[in-house]
């Protein structure tokens, strides 16, 4: 072996990070989209397997670590617990819970905290940078990415539900990735929930301990090792 090739072979691969934003994940999978004026069915809502969608990040973009960014309830600790046996790291926002007309409503926007993470605490931690999200306020983020030479993807979750903003950019649709889904919703009880800080149908039951650490800050509860053998994941 040459000194080209063995220079070349010491070579670390990049380190890349993914941020996610777990509302708009959640909503843009979970939710049956229609035709405005026809009333036609384009979509029918799907649950994610969260499991096999962390093995496919580093499967496909070598993600080391994948962060999700969530409003926290305290009530959905074990679909937080879930997240974390699923190799996710979680990044929680307190969220604001109002009423308005004798109904509930949990308001949690996390952009502002995928922004500062990405841009400032984990910025040179990481090579590339993956991102899932069809939300459009993120634009400049992705041009700054860019801009630093970071960018690696951009994940709009549905294609039938995404900002216009993002079509000037690299994007792949996770909903067309049928090997992630479950066959059918998991629901319990009447099938209402709040499963990510937000409202909607549908529940994942998972049967996990309690977490009752702090809000706002990563966690690294569950060691993950992924390793690639002839192009599948062992763990």
């Amino acid at each position: 072996m040459n000194q080209g090739s063995s220079a070349l072979s010491l070579q670390k691969a990049p380190r890349v990070f993914a941020f996610i934003d777990g509302q708009n994940l959640n909503l843009a999978i979970k939710t049956d989209i229609r035709n405005k004026k026809s009333g036609r069915l384009l979509y029918k809502g799907k649950v994610l397997d969260y499991k096999k969608f962390r093995h496919y990040l580093y499967q496909k973009y070598n993600v080391q670590k994948a962060y999700i960014f969530l409003g926290y309830m305290k009530k959905n600790q074990p679909l937080y617990s879930y997240f974390r046996h699923c190799g996710f790291d979680m990044v929680f926002k307190r969220i604001n819970e109002m009423h308005i007309d004798g109904e509930e409503k949990v308001k949690g926007n996390v952009d502002i905290d995928i922004a500062v993470w990405s841009c400032g605490r984990e910025f040179a931690n990481f090579d590339q940078a993956v991102f899932v999200s069809g939300d459009g306020d993120f634009a400049e983020l992705y041009d700054f990415m860019n801009e630093c030479g970071k960018l690696s993807k951009i994940i709009v979750p549905n294609q039938w539900a995404y900002s216009k903003l993002l079509k000037s950019f690299d994007i792949e649709f996770l909903n067309g990735v049928r090997t992630l889904f479950l066959d059918k919703k998991m629901t319990g009880g009447s099938g209402r929930n709040k499963s990510l800080g937000v409202s909607g149908r549908g529940r994942l039951n998972v049967n996990t301990r309690d977490d009752t650490r702090s809000i706002a800050k990563p966690k690294h509860d569950v060691k993950h090792n992924f390793k690639k053998v002839n192009n599948k994941e062992e763990r």
